[in-house]
């Protein structure tokens, strides 16, 4: 099973040309921007 992904993997940076480190630090901002958003909805303690 990993092994299917991963070469799954490979096939998608040739046909998008895009690696999974910079689709994870995409992911990585939006969840960061999550956090800061739930901290303050508890800060205002709505």
């Amino acid at each position: 099973m990993r092994q299917q992904r991963q070469w799954n993997e490979i096939l998608n940076w040739f046909t998008s040309h895009l690696s999974t480190g910079f689709l994870e630090g995409i992911n990585s901002l939006i969840q960061a921007a999550k956090a800061k958003a739930r901290a303050g909805t508890v800060l205002r303690g709505t």
